[in-house]
């Protein structure tokens, strides 16, 4: 049985409680945006939380509203996703990806396509410490196992929502380093008081603290590499309107870090945004959040006001936030959106990849980037969240304090903390802040507390979706681009997934490659029809063919494609590399994913 998902209908009766309701929130979220640039793709986001996938009826009535041709609206709304599509949604959403897949998520979709429940692919929901994750009519992340799932069949579909248990939190757990979790554990950390009491505005509440020597702790203190500290340098010597971005989409799959600090510490990422824009000169800042993250957009956009009102940014402050319009922006999950140039013009309203080449230059990460003739003309630069929220700690207590919370405080690599999302089927799998420099091993055995009933680790993946399977050798690296370079992976956006032999490697690379070839340009060698993602996939199912002919597939993807292309190469090329056994098992009917094993 299908329920429609709601809509905004013109033909609702005025007085309708629900109309009224539904009515009084689409108001709020006109008014709260109007005239605002770099606002329309946010409201339409905002909207279709709201209402569901938005009918062309609805586009229609928000077109004589906003004064945008109703033929754009429908564009962009088709483009990233959110239209009404003719066939009605799956009640039932999975997450099909690598962090749910290693906690049983490859045995949920197994049971789900046996029984034939109708379900459509999520991407990640950013609760991989909950895995494997379900959602009811697109909404909230709930729990799922195989024999839910089998509860499921033999229940009546407007019990599922019940039957799935209830959304919980994402976990955090206190380390002996604590510098962007310093607020995060105390009572109401959320709350303006409780950041203020703990200190977390302590350099806007004073006079401007100065722009070079913030730069300068910066570089010294490690927590910018060299390539992104000659972005920063690069942008605050621009001049005119300049405009900071903070980008807190979580785009790709494995990670739950930032959703955790807008959520529990939303004051926290405002005090950063603020030093950042100060230091950098910026006169406008706005905080990017993916759509799933519903309230912690909420709390990043109600911080944003409480700061306002409270005298810490904008006409009336004094300090780092004089001056500033900083505001909250909510965004689809596109996974090119980790492009700055593929950011900006989105937040323009264009459809994707419709600006073209421009002058971009990147350092620092996938999501880091200056893009001079940016957001509306205007120099643009991108930066992470995970950078942001600890300078309100940097500038209070110095670049050597902070160098020295890592284990190596001589090495640029081992200064400073670094923020880690760690999944797979571990015990104790949750957000921490680590020492930098810390072993993998430390990480999964004493944080994760590791593997879950008695299994054994087969398999690693560093840096999330798109990142190479590393043997369980690389336990013994270190959590650095230094030391995982010589093993083909890199820290990227801080997810560690540890896989045992409760999951099959090709069941989890062909995942990776589903991921990357639906958030794939279209255009490339690689993403056409008949490209290297057809090839590869069809070759990863049948994973008889000779090893080098699905190498081979893998290197022209890599070689040739465009950016989610090449991602989506490197975990099928690890698999050919580095886990022959794992092949020989699955090709005897040995892997978990056999019948012949289940039985």
């Amino acid at each position: 049985m299908q329920t429609e998902a709601p809509g905004w209908r013109e033909s609702e009766p005025a007085d309708s409680a629900l109309y009224v309701e539904r009515g009084r929130a689409i108001e709020e979220i006109l008014h709260r945006n109007r005239g605002e640039e770099g606002a329309l793709l946010s409201q339409l986001v905002e909207l279709s939380r709201l209402l569901g996938p938005l009918s062309e009826g609805t586009l229609e009535l928000l077109s004589r509203r906003l004064g945008e041709p109703v033929v754009r609206l429908i564009a962009l709304a088709e483009a990233y996703g959110f239209l009404r599509p003719r066939e009605p949604i799956p009640l039932l959403g999975l997450c099909t990806n690598a962090g749910c897949a290693a906690r049983g998520g490859l045995e949920v979709e197994r049971v789900v396509r046996e029984k034939e429940l109708p379900f459509e692919a999520l991407r990640c929901q950013g609760a991989c410490d909950l895995g494997p994750i379900a959602c009811y009519l697109r909404g909230a992340p709930l729990a799922i196992s195989a024999a839910r799932a089998r509860a499921l069949a033999k229940a009546d579909p407007r019990d599922w929502e019940n039957l799935l248990s209830v959304e919980k939190p994402v976990h955090a757990f206190k380390t002996d380093r604590q510098v962007a979790f310093a607020n995060l554990f105390a009572k109401g950390s959320h709350q303006l008081a409780t950041a203020r009491r703990h200190g977390v505005y302590a350099a806007l509440e004073g006079s401007a603290p100065d722009r070079a020597l913030l730069l300068a702790q910066l570089e010294e203190s490690g927590l910018a590499g060299e390539g992104a500290m000659a972005l920063w340098r690069a942008f605050a010597a621009s001049t005119g309107r300049k405009v900071l971005l903070v980008q807190g989409l979580e785009l790709v799959p494995g990670t739950a870090k930032e959703r955790l600090l807008m959520e529990r510490d939303p004051h926290l990422v405002v005090a950063g945004a603020c030093l950042a824009a100060h230091a950098l000169g910026a006169s406008e800042c706005l905080i990017c959040v993916r759509a799933e993250y519903e309230l912690a957009f909420e709390r990043v956009r109600t911080a944003l006001e409480e700061a306002q009102r409270a005298g810490l940014l904008g006409a009336r402050a004094q300090g780092a936030g004089a001056k500033l319009k900083a505001m909250a922006r909510l965004l689809p999950s596109v996974w090119s959106f980790g492009e700055p140039l593929r950011l900006v013009e989105a937040l323009e309203g264009e459809l994707p990849l419709s600006r073209g080449a421009g002058e971009s230059l990147h350092s620092g990460g996938w999501q880091t980037g200056f893009v001079a003739q940016g957001l509306f003309g205007a120099p643009t630069l991108v930066e992470g969240l995970e950078r942001v929220v600890k300078l309100p700690a940097l500038a209070a207590k110095g670049a050597d304090w902070y160098g020295a919370q890592g284990l190596r405080p001589a090495e640029r690599e081992g200064r400073g903390t670094r923020l880690l999302s760690l999944g797979g089927d571990l015990k104790r799998p949750g957000t921490y802040e680590v020492a930098a420099g810390a072993s993998i091993r430390r990480m999964v055995e004493e944080y994760g507390e590791g593997p879950l009933q008695g299994k054994s680790i087969v398999a690693l993946q560093v840096g999330g979706a798109g990142s190479a399977f590393l043997p369980p050798e690389a336990l013994d690296r270190t959590f650095d681009d230094e030391s995982l370079s010589g093993a083909g992976a890199q820290v990227g956006n801080g997810a560690l997934i540890a896989i045992t032999e409760k999951s099959c490697l090709f069941g989890m690379a062909k995942r990776e490659l589903l991921f990357f070839w639906r958030q794939g340009c279209g255009a490339c060698a690689s993403c056409v029809p008949g490209g290297p993602f057809g090839e590869l996939m069809a070759r990863l199912e049948q994973p008889e063919s000779a090893a080098e002919s699905l190498l081979d597939a893998a290197r022209q993807m890599r070689g040739e494609g465009c950016r989610a292309a090449q991602a989506a190469a490197a975990p099928a090329e690890s698999l050919l590399q580095h886990f022959a056994s794992s092949r020989a098992e699955h090709l005897r009917g040995e892997c978990v994913c056999s019948p012949k094993r289940r039985a």
